[in-house]
């Protein structure tokens, strides 16, 4: 399912963390990378 982000992640051998931001109302965690709601991403971000 995020075959492009697997592939990125194992190119630059620097990810340490795989998040993703979607539009969905929870988190999840799928193939190993943390999906993440947008308004729960942004309240999250140091202000």
């Amino acid at each position: 399912m995020l075959s492009g982000l697997s592939s990125l992640s194992r190119r630059s051998g620097r990810c340490t963390c795989r998040i993703v931001v979607f539009l969905g109302a929870r988190c999840q965690l799928v193939d190993g990378v943390e999906a993440v709601p947008l308004e729960e991403f942004l309240a999250e971000l140091p202000s």
